[in-house]
């Protein structure tokens, strides 16, 4: 579930940036008197596109490397962090975007991934491996 998290992020981030890019040139060709405050959010949002872009790729690479070091058996405190990371990025989107539809998905998924690392049943299987946990 990390690994295929990781990914739709990465694709959904460099989406983002490649918006976040696009939209400074749809800025500048917005008129002068735009009445619908269309350009007005253009402008303020381009950047924030880039900033959460680049930081959720920086995070789905955390949960990649927490997914590899959970699958080898060493811990899932990595991947609980990433997954943080994420929840926390995603949050800061909604807020600034007001959108929580799209949002939502991005906090959910990373703390299922969560709670799939802290049950009981994970927990045990890292005990058993010598390892600690949360």
């Amino acid at each position: 579930m990390a690994f295929v998290w990781a990914g739709l992020t990465i694709v959904s981030s460099l989406v983002s940036i490649a918006a976040g890019g696009l939209l400074p040139g749809f800025d500048s060709a917005c008129a002068e008197n735009d009445q619908s405050g269309l350009c007005a959010f253009v402008g303020d949002s381009d950047s924030m596109l880039l900033v959460v872009g680049i930081a959720l790729i920086v995070a789905a690479a955390l949960v990649i490397w927490g997914g590899v070091v959970a699958l080898n058996g060493t811990g899932a405190k990595v991947l609980v962090v990433a997954g943080g990371i994420q929840v926390l990025i995603q949050i800061v989107w909604m807020i600034d975007t007001g959108s929580i539809a799209f949002g939502i998905v991005g906090v959910i998924v990373p703390l299922a991934i969560i709670s799939l690392m802290l049950n009981p049943v994970s927990k045990s299987w890292f005990q058993s491996k010598g390892k600690a946990t949360f």
